[in-house]
Parts: structure tokens; C-alpha cells; sequence
């Protein structure tokens, strides 16, 4: 059986299982340590494949080379010096196996946006006295994008659900997702699961309050009989939080012990950016002329502003740009503000009299049905108008301009 076939058959058994206690969780009174020594596998054929990945012959200096009685030690370390259980559940193993056998491309790529993220998220983690090993919770959610979108609708890099997003004081509209701001979401994060291990004082019990909700938490708890740990409520849980812990887990491990290479992006570290406080429209493609320095870069670096615009606003907004373009950015200021306006309020010639107005795209509009609907706009007006965005690309509920006569 392929590698993957194998990977892929154990996490289906494991995950269509319902776990007793005395093969998942800690017994009463029993150490972490004690547990990794004497875990037991909870199915004979289970076993047989479990022994034939750890059996392979692959390279010595890899992870998943190790046997599973190193991964337990790996893991006994691991607990010596966090406050969170990473038990030696056979769910556990699988899942490093899993993740550790990606650990070429995934784990190096996650260690370069590293380099940009962690510095922040650990200086926010210690100023609300919370692990630092929460820092790795935005790999499990998010893959360190901060654009990332589920299909549930959950965004950023803590992949927030829009109500809790609210709830937390980060502002979504027509313009901005603070969800896709990487301090204003992990500040948010921060916040919420310290509020979250307030309720339940057990971190895996917060991590699955985050992924589900505290209300599905609190359901299993009930469905359970009152037990108050995960593993112990964990066949109650969704399926997806059922997988959570197990895959922060793995991260943990795969983060902690993977051998690091150089960096090999060409991304930005964390000390090469700056932040600028502005509170008049700009937009991007007026940067980028100005500045000399690509859009998309800008776009990158200000993942907040959707539509690659920075509306006027009576509070300021953050502008976060290399530190080599701060000095150029603060000579260059008026012009880019006057330029970011004239695009919007300077209709061409043949439009002198029009004036400009939203139209919020609906499903199945083209372009040209756009303009249709708009006596006297033609396809080259709506381009014109929205040269800062690419057109070919807005979907429903985006907003555009229209000249209106």
C-alpha cells in the first residue's frame, strides 16, 4: 500500500472511531510521562499497517524515520516545558506522521513567513500571559495566510467567523476586513482565547471552544455525562474539531523539531516593515506610481484593505510599508492623496457631466451587461473608472463605480 493510501486509511479508521478513555486520554492521576510509556494500539490490523509506516525504508535524517517510541519522547519534551497535554494517543502519532511527512515544503514555508509573524504573536502572547505555543494555532488554521477564506466564511490568519470577529472589536466592510490584519486579528485572538480558557480552565477544551464554538463545546460536554476533559468528550465533538487538537499537536511537534533550513522566500521579516498612520483615500495603483514599487507587494504587505484602497476615514487607518519607502511615502504624500481623489472625482472628457455612483455586483454580471443597464456608459468608462482594481475578477456583493448622468 502507497505512503499516502496508508496515511490516509489510519486517519479515516481514527477519525470514525469512538475513543474510550483508556486508549486516548490520561487516566486518573496518571503523568504524561507515564502515559507516552504504556499507550496501547486499539486494533489488530490498525497495528499492522501502523508497524509498516514505521517500517519503511526512508532517509535516517528525516522525521518520520524515527520510531514511535522516539516520537513519544519527542512529545514527553515537549509537555515538560508547556502547559497544554500532548498526549501519546495513537490519533496524536498519526497525525505527526501526517504532518511530518510534508515537512519539505510545508514546514520550511511555514518557518520562512515565520520570520514575518511569530515576532508579533509572540510579544502578544506574553503580554496577555498566554503559551507561547499558540503561536503555531494560525499554521493549523490558516497555513500563516492572511488572506485565507473557508468555505464556512471564516477569514484571516486566526480564521475568524464574522459575529465573532465583530464581537471582538474588528470592523468588516465594503472596504476593510480587520480579520485579514495580521496585529489587529492576533490582538483580537488573543483576547478571545484567553476568554475562552477563563470558561473551561483546560486549554485543549479552549482550542475546541475556538474551532466550534463554545455552544457544540458545551453540547458534548452534556452528551458525555459531564466529563470535562477533550479526549474524554471528543466523540462528541464535529468531526473537524474532533481532528483539532490532534493536528495542533502535530504542529507543534513538526515546528519544534523539524530541521531548519535558511529562508528561502523572499517575503519580508518582521524589523523591514513600518506602519504609517493615514486618514485620506489612497489607493495602491497611485503608490505604486509614485513610489516606483509594485502593487502587489502593497497589497501584500496590506492585506486589511480589500479593493487595494484605503478609504478616508475620520480615524486614522495603518498603512504598513517597507522600511526603505517610509522617507519617500512621507515626501511624496500630498501628491499620492491628490492622485488617489482625482481617479474617482475626474470623469473623462465625454463624462463631464456625470457624475459617479456604486453598483454592487451581482451573481452572473459581466462587464458588459454592467454597462448595458447604464445608458450612455460603455465597457471603457467602467474600466477607466476602476483602473485600480482588476476588473475581470470582482464577484458578487463587490462594489464598483458607475458614471451616472
Amino acid at each position: 500500500m502507497h505512503f499516502r493510501q496508508i496515511i490516509s486509511f489510519l486517519i479515516f479508521i481514527s477519525s470514525s472511531i469512538a475513543f474510550g478513555q483508556d486508549t486516548i486520554g490520561l487516566l486518573p492521576n496518571e503523568t504524561v510521562k507515564d502515559h507516552c510509556s504504556k499507550v496501547e494500539i486499539f486494533d489488530d490490523k490498525l497495528a499492522l499497517l501502523y508497524q509498516d509506516l514505521y517500517n519503511q525504508n526512508i532517509t535516517k535524517d528525516s522525521l518520520i524515520s524515527h520510531n514511535k517510541d522516539e516520537i513519544k519522547e519527542r512529545l514527553i519534551l515537549l509537555n515538560e516545558k508547556t502547559p497544554f497535554v500532548f498526549s501519546c494517543s495513537e490519533i496524536n502519532l498519526l497525525f505527526i506522521q501526517k504532518y511530518i511527512s510534508k515537512r519539505e515544503k510545508f514546514a520550511q514555508k511555514m518557518f520562512d513567513y515565520s520570520l514575518l509573524y511569530f515576532p508579533f504573536f509572540e510579544n502578544q502572547l506574553i503580554e496577555n500571559e498566554l503559551p507561547l505555543e499558540l503561536k503555531y494555532l494560525p499554521i493549523v488554521e490558516s497555513a500563516l495566510n492572511p488572506t485565507a477564506e473557508s468555505r464556512a466564511g471564516a477569514v484571516g490568519l486566526w480564521q475568524f467567523m464574522p459575529l465573532t470577529a465583530k464581537m471582538m472589536g474588528l470592523e468588516i466592510n465594503s472596504y476593510i476586513d480587520q480579520r485579514r490584519d495580521p496585529i489587529l486579528s492576533t490582538k483580537a485572538a488573543c483576547l478571545y482565547l484567553k476568554k475562552l480558557f477563563k470558561i473551561y480552565e483546560d486549554w485543549n477544551l479552549a482550542l475546541a471552544a475556538y474551532n466550534a464554538g463554545p455552544g457544540n463545546v458545551n453540547k458534548a460536554i452534556r452528551r458525555s455525562g459531564g466529563k470535562k476533559t477533550y479526549w474524554e468528550i471528543r466523540p462528541f465533538l464535529p468531526k473537524e474539531t474532533q481532528n483539532y487538537v490532534p493536528a495542533f499537536t502535530a504542529v507543534n511537534y513538526l515546528m519544534e523539531f523539524y530541521s531548519k533550513n535558511e529562508p528561502s522566500f523572499s517575503g519580508f521579516k518582521y524589523h523591514q516593515i513600518d506602519t504609517i498612520e493615514v486618514n485620506q483615500r489612497i489607493e495602491f495603483k497611485v503608490m505604486e506610481n509614485w513610489l516606483s514599487y509594485d502593487e502587489a507587494k502593497i497589497a501584500e504587505l496590506n492585506p486589511v484593505y480589500k479593493l487595494k484602497i484605503i478609504p478616508k476615514d475620520n480615524s486614522n487607518n495603518t498603512l504598513y510599508l517597507p522600511n526603505f519607502l517610509i522617507g519617500d511615502f512621507l515626501m511624496l504624500q500630498d501628491s499620492i492623496y491628490h492622485y488617489s481623489k482625482k481617479s474617482i472625482h475626474s470623469p473623462s472628457n465625454s463624462n463631464s457631466s456625470s457624475q459617479t455612483s456604486y453598483y454592487t455586483i451581482k451573481e452572473g454580471d459581466t462587464i458588459w451587461e454592467i454597462a448595458e443597464k447604464h445608458p450612455g456608459v460603455s465597457v471603457a468608462d467602467i474600466k477607466k473608472l476602476n483602473s485600480t482594481i482588476n476588473i475581470s475578477n470582482v464577484k458578487k456583493g463587490d462594489r464598483i463605480l458607475i458614471y451616472m448622468h
